[in-house]
Parts: C-alpha cells; sequence; structure tokens
C-alpha cells in the first residue's frame, strides 16, 4: 500500500483497466473501489471476450437479449454498456469526491466506426444520451483523419478519453483538437469544463521498440517518449489559450499511461510505472498489474516537466538510423487495425455463444 500512497501523494491515479463483467459482479471492482485502490476503470473488448470463453457470467444477459431481437454488434454493445453502467454506478461516490477528478468509467467504441467518422460522431452522441452517467468517459482512436470528429465530441460536451497516441506529434493533435473544442463552447457561452483524458500506451511502445534495439535501450527510450509527451503536456497547459480556457472554467486535459492487454510482460516491466508517477497523470493497470505494482512497486521521483530537449531515442540509435517518427505512424495504424480484428473477435464468440445459447436448455432469466 505504501506504492499506492505516494501516487496519491503525486497526484497521480490509480485506475482498473481491462474490466467485465466478472470483475464488477464477483465483488473484486466493489473491494478494490472501497478499499481506495482504484478511483477509476477502463472497459476492454478483449476483457469481455475473454470472460465470454472463460465464464458463464453473460449467459443470461445475452439469452434475454436474444429474446429482445437483439442479435451481432447491437447485442455486443449492449453487454458493454451494461457493464459500464454498473462500474459507473460503483464509481459514484469517487466521483462525487473528488469533484470530478477521478471516479471515471471509459467506454470503448466500436473501433468499425473509425472509417465512417460522422457515423462515430452521431453514435457518440446516442450513447452519450442514453448512458444519463455524468462519470462515463467515451473512447475514440486518436487517428489523423478522426481530429475534426474529437473536436466535435467535445463541442458536445462529451467526456472523452483519446486512444492510440504514440508521440508527441499524435499527442498535439489530438490536444488541439481537444482545445478547439473547448473554445468553441467558450465562444458559443457554454461550460467549458469537458473532461478530457488521452491514453499513451508506453508499454506497446517498448514492446516494439525492444524488436529494434536492445531491451534495456528500449526501456529507457519509452521513458523518454513518455517524458516528452508529459513535458509537451505541461507546456502545453501553460500556453496562453490554455489559460484563457481555464480562467473561462475548462479543466486539464489529463494523460492515461496504459498497460498492455497480455499480462505476461508486466512483471519484467513493472518499473516502468514506477518511472512515470506525475500529476495530472493516470496509471491504468490490469488487476493482476496492480497486485504486482502494490507488492513490488517502488515509485520515488516524478517526472520532470523541463525536459524540453530530451531526445525520443538515444542519440546512438538515430545514427544507426532508428527514426521514431515513421515508428509511432506505424505503430498508430497497427494498433488501430487490431482494434478491429479484436471487435471482429469479440462478435465470433457473441455469435457462437448466442447460438449455443438459443441451442440449449433456455437460461434461467434473472
Amino acid at each position: 500500500m505504501d506504492a499506492l500512497e505516494k501516487l496519491d501523494g503525486a497526484g497521480q491515479s490509480l485506475w482498473l483497466n481491462n474490466v467485465a463483467r466478472e470483475q464488477i459482479y464477483n465483488g473484486s471492482l466493489t473491494q478494490y473501489i472501497e478499499g481506495g485502490v482504484i478511483t477509476g476503470v477502463c472497459l476492454s473488448p478483449q476483457a469481455v471476450c475473454h470472460t465470454l470463453n472463460s465464464s458463464p457470467v453473460y449467459d443470461v444477459g445475452i439469452y434475454n437479449k436474444i429474446n429482445q431481437g437483439l442479435y451481432g454488434e447491437p447485442l455486443a454493445l449492449e453487454l458493454i454498456f451494461e457493464d459500464l453502467l454498473h462500474a459507473a454506478d460503483m464509481l459514484r461516490n469517487v466521483f462525487d469526491r473528488t469533484a470530478g477528478v477521478d471516479g471515471w468509467a471509459s467506454l470503448p467504441m466500436s473501433p468499425l466506426l473509425t472509417s465512417d467518422p460522422s457515423r462515430l460522431l452521431q453514435t457518440a452522441l446516442v450513447l452519450h444520451t442514453r448512458l444519463k452517467r455524468e462519470n462515463t468517459l467515451i473512447t475514440v482512436p486518436g487517428l489523423p483523419d478522426m481530429s475534426e470528429k474529437i473536436e466535435e465530441i467535445v463541442f458536445a460536451g462529451i467526456p472523452i478519453n483519446i486512444s492510440l497516441i504514440y508521440s508527441c506529434d499524435q499527442y498535439l493533435n489530438a490536444a488541439e483538437a481537444h482545445l478547439r473544442g473547448i473554445e468553441r463552447r467558450i465562444d458559443a457561452g457554454l461550460n467549458p469544463a469537458v473532461p478530457g483524458f488521452i491514453s499513451i500506451p508506453v508499454f506497446h511502445i517498448a514492446a516494439a521498440l525492444s524488436k529494434k534495439i536492445p531491451k534495456l535501450a528500449a526501456t529507457r527510450a519509452s521513458l523518454a517518449i513518455a517524458r516528452k509527451i508529459y513535458t509537451t503536456m505541461r507546456t502545453l497547459h501553460t500556453s496562453r489559450q490554455w489559460e484563457r480556457a481555464y480562467n473561462a472554467g475548462a479543466r486539464p486535459l489529463r494523460l492515461i499511461w496504459l498497460s498492455p492487454d497480455d499480462d505476461s510482460t508486466v512483471a519484467s516491466n513493472i518499473s516502468l510505472y514506477d518511472q512515470l508517477v506525475a500529476p495530472f497523470t493516470v496509471a491504468a493497470m490490469s488487476e493482476w498489474a496492480i497486485l504486482e505494482f502494490i507488492t513490488h512497486g517502488h515509485p520515488e521521483a516524478l517526472l520532470a516537466t523541463d525536459d524540453d530537449d530530451c531526445e525520443e531515442i538515444p542519440a546512438g540509435h538515430q545514427k544507426a538510423g532508428l527514426n521514431f517518427k515513421p515508428l509511432a505512424v506505424s505503430l498508430q495504424d497497427e494498433a488501430a487495425a487490431l482494434q478491429v480484428t479484436e471487435w471482429i473477435m469479440l462478435l465470433d464468440v457473441v455469435a457462437r455463444k448466442s447460438t449455443a445459447l438459443v441451442q440449449a436448455k433456455p437460461v434461467a432469466a434473472g
């Protein structure tokens, strides 16, 4: 618990990543929240897919929704939607206690919508209206062609989590889109306090770099990239544009350090979290990673806010031809494609589970 106290003292939040219904229903999520371990959650299609394959916890819900005429993607979305409502209600006391700084539940949207940004915007508006929970975030990818829709989502007053950000350039594009939405609300006389987060998959960056340079160098480089993004964020927040927004009532745009879905890599990389402690940030970990961090984590120094000159890739590896900017673009594209693949896998599991439940003896409604 000493590690948690140090995070809290530094102004960093700890959220549970990759949440699905099993953790919500078995009481573990309640224990983590009431015990002060976590202050937010990120739902994950991958976690839902894993739970569908390993547990009957979704069976009653699926069977009932089939009887209501839901199939395929609408059924899958409804399952995740229900999980989000339960998680948001569990976190409501945290949200109220922290005046909206924490207590958030983040909802992933279908990645199939990224090919039609206009439909994504409309879906985000519909979801936000249906949720009727102040402490829910809509997660959208920070892809280059999504900037305009991110701006529109923020202008609509929808709390947002912008994902798939790997570099300073990508961060700036997402942050500027968010700020444009805030400025439009100010100019329109609307409340500019629209909460926003930007997720940085720093472990994915480290794993990708380790395929090109030695692991220790890759870890150091991924930390340098994280520091550069964090420094960029703090510098941006002191700009005249953001100061104007703050004067009008806007909230800081925060960073989320996102852990991988594959827990097998967490134990060897838990020290990364020790070096990513900073105000205005969130450490989002899987349940297993949180337990590892509580047991083995030693968060000490805060991230510096004056690393303007730090290099994303060590000079020696730059000379060897390693350029991070095109790699970051490639990582973003690959992650976007992987999200589509994982979503299709989820739909496949839901379809197979639906067929099995219809063919089997009816599940008792509950």
